[in-house]
C-alpha cells in the first residue's frame, strides 16, 4: 500500500511518485479500483476527501471498516482487496497475509508462544477459472476473529459466473 500524505495546510494537490516497477490501483475516491499511472504525478488532495492511497498490483490487502476507537474497529468484519497482476504464464495473481492478535499484548522473544492467527491469501485467475485460497497457518486461542464479509478484486478481466461459485467445495 502506498499512502501519499498531505503535509501542508490548505493544499488542494500533492506531488507523488509511484514506483514504475509496479502496477498501482487507486483506493482513493477518484478512480477507485482502477490502475493509475506510475512515476511522478500530481493528485487531488482536497480537505473534504480522503488522501491518495494506492494498492500495489499483486497484493491482497485485508482491511476493516473504521470506527470511533480501535477496540470497536476490531469488531468489524474483514474485507479483502485484491489487486491483480499478470504472472509469466499470463495468469492474473495476487498474494497477501494477515497476522491477528489481541492488539494489546507485547510479543514474547519466542514468537511461537504468542497468541495470534496467521493466514496466507493466494488468488489466481486463468482463462477457465479463478480461485482464492485462504490458508490458516497458525490459530489463536480465546481470541475473537471477525468474519470475512466482502472481497473486491481489481483487474479481473472476466465476468464472474456466480452460479458456479463455491466455498470449501460447497455452492454459495
Amino acid at each position: 500500500m502506498m499512502i501519499i500524505p498531505v503535509v501542508q495546510e490548505g493544499t488542494t494537490t500533492v506531488q507523488a511518485y509511484l514506483p514504475k516497477a509496479a502496477s498501482w490501483y487507486s483506493l482513493f475516491e477518484s478512480y477507485y479500483g482502477t490502475i493509475v499511472g506510475s512515476g511522478n504525478t500530481f493528485l487531488l488532495a482536497g480537505w473534504d476527501s480522503m488522501i491518495p492511497i494506492f494498492l500495489r498490483g499483486g497484493s491482497i490487502l485485508p482491511r476493516q471498516a473504521p470506527a470511533l476507537t480501535t477496540v470497536l474497529a476490531r469488531k468489524n468484519r474483514f474485507e479483502l482487496v485484491v489487486g491483480l497482476i499478470s504472472d509469466e504464464s499470463g495468469n492474473k495473481v495476487a498474494t497477501g497475509e494477515l497476522y491477528w492478535d489481541d492488539g494489546d499484548s507485547i510479543y514474547p522473544e519466542d514468537l511461537s508462544k504468542h497468541n495470534f492467527y496467521h493466514f496466507n491469501f493466494n488468488f489466481k485467475a486463468t482463462t477457465k477459472s479463478a480461485s482464492l485460497i485462504i490458508t490458516q497457518t497458525k490459530a489463536a486461542t480465546s481470541l475473537h476473529l471477525p468474519y470475512l464479509e466482502n472481497i473486491e478484486i481489481f483487474g479481473y478481466p472476466f465476468t464472474p459466473d456466480f452460479t458456479t461459485a463455491t466455498a470449501d467445495q460447497l455452492g454459495l
